[in-house]
């Protein structure tokens, strides 16, 4: 293989790359990893160490309340619930916080749907 003088070898010329570019894909890279590792990490947590009670079975109730024997002069009052209710564990809790009227307790109720 004779090269002539007229055949010369060319080589090609790389434009300088800044030494930065590598650093800053890097950089790209750990910061997109560790995003997806802190969102992985709160649906964890959430889902499974921290599991939410399904608003579906959750109520809220209020109960206009008279009472004319003993307080006729106070006239309807309002008494509050708060009932949930759990199919998996096969329970209900009823839970009615201390009224604005009387002196009464709160009361918290546990209906078991086995027994």
């Amino acid at each position: 293989c004779f090269v002539s003088q007229q055949d010369e070898l060319v080589l090609p010329v790389r434009s300088k790359k800044s030494p930065f570019s590598g650093l800053w894909c890097v950089v790209l890279g750990l910061v997109i990893f560790l995003s997806g590792l802190i969102m992985a990490s709160v649906c964890l947590y959430r889902y499974y160490f921290n599991p939410q009670i399904p608003e579906d079975s959750l109520f809220h109730c209020r109960v206009m309340y008279e009472d004319p024997l003993f307080a006729p002069l106070l006239g309807r009052q309002e008494l509050e619930e708060n009932v949930g209710i759990f199919l998996d564990d096969n329970y209900e809790q009823i839970s009615v916080p201390v009224p604005d009227f009387g002196s009464s307790d709160p009361a918290d109720i546990i209906h078991d749907f086995h027994r």
